[in-house]
């Protein structure tokens, strides 16, 4: 399925949820078991400017987005706010939500 929105119908919630507005720099995220960085790729930094937003949608009784079911390669992704979430720096475009990007590391740093 991968993040990628998919071509289910059915949207579940439209509010935006913030984490923390003083950056938060998690230690504790689901996408990396915890380690503070991704892939190898050195350390993501600051949760600055990179926020899911409350965006789902339903798909074979499952709900996809807000960090609620992993996709196909075991990570969990959320719609962003928008795309001036340059802090997540691993923002997709979504088919679904044009302007609400996808992405894994705002799970991150929102710690879901």
């Amino acid at each position: 399925f991968g993040g990628s929105d998919g071509n289910a119908d059915g949207v579940d919630g439209t509010n935006t949820r913030f984490f923390n507005p003083l950056c938060n720099t998690n230690t504790n995220n689901f996408n990396n078991g915890g380690s503070g960085s991704f892939g190898g790729g050195g350390s993501f930094g600051s949760g600055c400017n990179c926020q899911c937003s409350s965006l789902t949608f339903n798909s074979n009784g499952q709900t996809y987005g807000n960090c609620r079911t992993p996709d196909n390669t075991g990570r969990y992704w959320c719609y962003t706010t928008g795309w001036n979430n340059n802090g997540c720096n691993d923002l997709k475009s979504s088919s679904r939500y044009p302007n609400n990007p996808w992405s894994y590391n705002a799970c991150n740093v929102q710690g879901q």
